[in-house]
């Protein structure tokens, strides 16, 4: 039975993650979990024996091969710097940081590399985009927790140790929050110009309007006269003709 802890202790150090008892018997083709629960505390016994740098850790039928919390940071630090480069990382602490965070904001915060950032966090399964309105809220998986062995309610306690990105951080907001009043202020000042421009075309369209008024007033008081003009010719044409026909009428 010997063979069957050294089996378990491999399948363990492979996955590298919370494993169910029943998964572990399942692995190693063993029908009695009685056995395979022994030999894990028989394994567990001598982890704690040796004063080993490793531990095995238990929480009802779920079991971890890990680290000593001690070692912790030693191994946190070189597991990140051997699969993600510095800008990664602090994309990855900050998102840890602010969890959990919109995409949108992040963007912000670490500009458009971050796209490729959180592809590869994508990638490593450390992350999960979530569709949320226009853009997607970013949440850490639970392989990221195991990975570091973090609890989900100690991940902001533990990465704010990040001041460097603590403090990348805020200075971003406060550029971020800056950029937002130009923005506004640029936006108002378009807005003012737009409705300035807006009842000056008003204001010419209703003098064009008065204008053409006043042009057809001005027409037909002119040929209003010229009619008067051309009746009072009229009239008097025919009074002269009506006196001529009385003279000759007494003429003879």
């Amino acid at each position: 039975m010997e063979d069957l802890k050294n089996k378990l202790e491999a399948i363990l150090f492979s996955v590298g993650k919370k494993i169910s008892l029943e998964e572990l018997s399942k692995l190693c083709k063993i029908n009695n979990p009685n056995i395979v629960e022994a030999k894990l505390k028989e394994l567990q016994q001598g982890y704690e024996q040796k004063e080993s740098s490793m531990m095995l850790v238990s929480e009802k039928d779920i079991w971890k091969l890990t680290v000593r919390e001690r070692y912790m940071p030693l191994i946190k630090n070189l597991a990140i710097d051997t699969e993600l480069n510095k800008s990664v990382t602090e994309t990855l602490a900050i998102l840890a940081f602010k969890y959990p965070i919109l995409q949108s904001e992040l963007i912000k915060i670490r500009s458009n590399k971050a796209y490729d950032h959180i592809k590869q966090l994508q990638e490593m399964q450390f992350l999960e985009k979530i569709k949320k309105g226009r853009t997607y809220e970013l949440k850490l998986t639970s392989k990221f927790f195991n990975y570091f062995d973090l609890p989900e309610d100690k991940v902001k306690e533990t990465f704010k140790n990040f001041e460097e990105v603590e403090q990348s951080i805020e200075e971003k907001e406060k550029d971020m929050e800056e950029q937002i009043k130009q923005v506004e202020q640029a936006n108002r000042k378009t807005e003012e110009m737009l409705r300035a421009k807006r009842q000056e075309q008003k204001n010419n369209e209703l003098k064009e309007i008065q204008d053409v008024s006043s042009t057809e007033v001005s027409e037909k008081d002119d040929e209003e006269v010229e009619v008067g003009k051309q009746t009072t010719q009229q009239e008097g044409e025919e009074e002269i003709k009506s006196s001529s026909e009385a003279l000759r009428n007494i003429e003879e």
